[in-house]
């Protein structure tokens, strides 16, 4: 195994575009050795950095956070950091299932519309109810959209 390996053989190995490397490099988050021709040279080093840039990038980390953990790698940090995004994937869980909820709900009107029989009506009995009341002359839908989030903040 050698030492030190070319950007174009980093660049192979982990599909990584060297104006990638380039930029890490001068984010200072790499920091590869040059050899006589200016060529840069990454050790090993550097590309054990590059496998926690690998991964943190998978974990949708910025840059700034990577480079934040790197210059402060520790066992302590490390677990901070990862409970913050184990509680930031916790509510992005919790918004996709409200999502997916919000679009279960949309279909099942959307078949039970389809079952209308146009022309047709059907007489049906609610029990009591309160009602809430907007006074507004409406001549468009949006209008009425416009309106019933007003009462839906009003009302909460």
């Amino acid at each position: 195994m050698k030492n030190y390996y070319k950007i174009s053989e980093i660049s192979k190995l982990y599909g990584i575009g060297p104006d990638s490397l380039r930029y890490y490099e001068r984010l200072g988050i790499l920091k590869p050795k040059r050899d006589t021709n200016q060529y840069r040279l990454y050790s090993l080093k550097d590309i054990y950095k590059l496998n926690l840039i690998c991964d943190l990038r998978k974990l949708d980390f910025s840059m700034a956070q990577i480079k934040d953990y790197l210059d402060r790698q520790t066992v302590e940090n490390t677990l901070d950091i990862l409970h913050r995004e184990q509680k930031l994937l916790t509510q992005k869980l919790t918004e996709l299932q409200e999502k997916e909820q919000l679009i279960s709900e949309r279909i099942e009107t959307l078949r039970k519309a389809e079952d209308i029989i146009p022309d047709c009506f059907v007489l049906k009995s609610f029990p009591r109810r309160l009602c809430v009341q907007e006074q507004a002359y409406i001549t468009r839908d949006e209008e009425m959209d416009f309106l019933i989030q007003k009462l839906l903040l009003r009302h909460k």
